[in-house]
């Protein structure tokens, strides 16, 4: 009995919780003790140029592995077509039979490719969103008391009738604004000390060049990145090839595979969605009229990348922030952001983001809101990537246990519609059968 309980694969999947719990747990409260938290700080801080390469690489990588092969195939057909129509000399056509060389070629083509469109991607931010999102913010903070106070006469003009809702909007305006000018200086404009007027600029001027050094960095890592991560992978396989069973290999292989796959799928696809949402932002904000086009457009399109909340989560600050302006922009604004939301729900995100999760929206729903609870935003944005994966092991785990028990596979086979008297053959929709799994 048991030797049956120890080797229940429901046993060891309690075995891997509970020590995986208690090792979150002690890294938890390691992580707590400042001592701890120092020292990762320091290593985050050294390591910073390579977190910068390994995102430039990562968001890179699609377009670099795209632009090799059409590369390399349009020089060997074109060395080929040379060679043959003209008296080559044996050294050259013994050089154009070598595959390798064209292939370095073709990568070294398609990493300036890839770090021009970088760098012009980082110029047009830098000349054109930068220094107005800059402007933008210094001036909402010089316009929250002005604001304030437009805002209250709007509020007593308009809500007479609702007396609570005219004490609220005092009472926020005469306790909030110091409040938020004092975040904006602290958390953005990082202004601690505006006494040390000289100290605030040398120290701007310092972390800048820090900033621009660890960039300049992350993206020649980014290259070599590029250019090596196929030698890097060989060099993993033939480790895992070394130490692995051929079963155990072919797994590693596959959750590979599927974690490559799902987050350049899900992250890229997602960043791109939020791009597009950006720009639409700005050009119907431009063409309405409607105040900080751009500080509005850089936080919805940010906030965008979260699925359900990013929406919610970048209109209702924007909306504040143009209710110090105009109210009734304001509201122009939320109606607009409504109709954007619903379009790139229903037609842009479907598109562009497509199936590379492979769930269902309320999985992706309950994603979020664990992501979000435990590792706050990131945790909202990266958490249903990680939950995709998890869903799918799950469910292979649980399609091959009911495949040993000759029992149905598919969800669909254990539908119950008799509480509504419905019979469920009738109602439900037919779905392929990688569909039926979720």
């Amino acid at each position: 009995m048991l030797k049956k309980l120890f080797e229940s694969a429901y046993f060891k999947a309690m075995l891997v919780f509970v020590a995986g719990g208690t090792a979150l747990m002690l890294i938890h409260n390691l992580i707590k003790t400042a001592d701890a938290g120092n020292f990762i700080n320091k290593i985050n801080k050294a390591m910073m140029p390579f977190y910068i390469g390994i995102v430039i690489a990562f968001l890179l990588c699609p377009i670099y592995n795209r632009l090799v092969g059409a590369f390399y195939n349009g020089i060997k057909k074109l060395t080929y077509s040379v060679s043959s129509s003209i008296e080559a000399s044996e050294a050259v056509k013994k050089a154009l039979k070598k595959g390798n060389r064209i292939l370095n070629v073709a990568r070294a083509i398609s990493t300036f490719i890839c770090m021009a469109i970088l760098v012009v991607f980082i110029a047009l931010i830098g000349y054109f969103i930068l220094p107005e999102l800059f402007n933008s913010v210094i001036n909402v903070m010089y316009k929250i008391p002005q604001g304030m106070t437009s805002f209250q006469e709007w509020t007593h003009s308009h809500f007479e009738k609702y007396p609570w809702v005219i004490k609220q909007v005092d009472t926020i305006a005469n306790t909030g604004a110091s409040d938020i000018i004092a975040w904006i200086q602290t958390n953005i404009l990082n202004v601690r000390d505006t006494n040390g007027l000289a100290a605030q600029i040398s120290n701007g001027v310092f972390n800048a060049v820090k900033v621009m050094i660890n960039f300049v960095v992350g993206i020649l890592f980014a290259m070599y990145l590029l250019n090596f991560k196929d030698r890097l992978f060989a060099i993993g396989r033939k480790l895992v090839a070394a130490t692995c069973s051929e079963k155990r290999a072919r797994g590693i292989f596959e959750f590979g595979y599927i974690m490559n796959t799902t987050f350049i799928g899900y992250i890229v696809g997602r960043i791109i969605d939020g791009v597009i949402i950006g720009i639409i932002t700005f050009i119907v904000m431009s063409i309405f009229g409607i105040p900080l086009p751009i500080l509005c457009s850089v936080i919805v399109g940010a906030t965008n990348v979260i699925p359900f909340f990013g929406p919610f989560i970048g209109a209702v600050p924007a909306a504040l922030l143009i209710t110090l302006e105009s109210p009734v922009h304001a509201l122009y604004f939320l109606i607009f952001d409504l109709i954007i939301q619903q379009i790139d729900g229903n037609i842009i995100g479907p598109k562009i983001v497509g199936t590379a999760i492979g769930m269902s929206s309320f999985w992706v729903l309950v994603a979020v809101l664990v992501g979000g609870g435990l590792f706050g935003f990131i945790g909202m944005a990266l958490g249903a990537p990680i939950f995709a994966v998890i869903y799918i092991y799950v469910n292979k785990l649980v399609t091959k246990r009911l495949d040993k028990r000759d029992k149905a596979l598919f969800s669909d086979d254990y539908y119950y519609l008799e509480p509504y008297g419905l019979d469920a053959s009738e109602c439900m929709e037919k779905k392929s059968d990688a569909e039926k799994h979720i």
